[in-house]
């Protein structure tokens, strides 16, 4: 009987201790998903402040990149406008109904070109959005397997890497491609008249040569 009664002291302490090792783990992982919350939608971290991932800072990417992008755009801008104006000059067309045509294409353009940057601003603001909710479920899967709330505090490093990657800016390329193509066209035209004004030019000074450029007197 002695026996028995230790056996069951023993089960009964097991199980006590397991039930305290249980509750322990959920307050780890309550405390740790606290700070979780608190370090995503703002708040204190063991009496450190966050203040979190909201709209305004999604919205801070976009303005980034389009304090980024709209200087460069204004100078290709400008860029493609002076040679448009030097482009119609020489070719004499600045009165033209093409001059019309061609200031026009420039202004859509421009417009095109700003809306691209808008989109592309909104596009940083979505990949920051999706980089941080990507963070958050890795940090609330791996305090919810370990039960180890001091997780976030080594995770913070990577949340910041993540959304510095996806703050990379790439070239913006050439965003006035129509108006630059129109000014190379006009530029190829004067090329090609010039020359044929020198050529004419030389036949008309020495009738002694055919259009071949050969001499035909001997």
């Amino acid at each position: 009987m002695c026996g028995d009664g230790g056996g069951s002291d023993a089960a009964e302490d097991s199980l006590r201790y397991q039930k305290e090792q249980d509750a322990k783990r959920e307050r780890r992982i309550k405390k740790g998903m606290s700070d979780v919350e608190s370090f995503f939608d703002g708040g204190y971290v063991d009496d450190e402040y966050y203040e979190g991932f909201d709209d305004r800072f999604y919205n801070k990417r976009a303005d980034a990149y389009e304090d980024y992008a709209n200087p460069r755009v204004t100078r290709q801008f400008k860029d493609a406008q002076e040679g448009l104006l030097y482009g119609l000059a020489d070719a004499n067309l600045l009165n033209s109904s093409a001059a019309v045509d061609d200031f026009g294409t420039l202004d859509r353009e421009l417009t095109q070109a700003r809306d691209d940057v808008a989109r592309r601003g909104d596009n940083f603001a979505d990949g920051a959005r999706e980089a941080v909710a990507g963070q958050r479920a890795n940090l609330t899967s791996l305090i919810q397997s370990t039960a180890d709330p001091t997780a976030i505090r080594s995770q913070l490093g990577s949340v910041a890497d993540v959304l510095n990657t996806t703050d990379r800016y790439s070239p913006l390329g050439n965003m006035f491609e129509q108006t630059t193509r129109g000014v190379g066209a006009y530029q190829v035209g004067q090329d090609r008249a010039a020359a044929r004004r020198q050529v004419e030019q030389a036949y008309a000074s020495n009738p002694s040569r055919s259009s071949s450029g050969k001499n035909i007197t001997g």
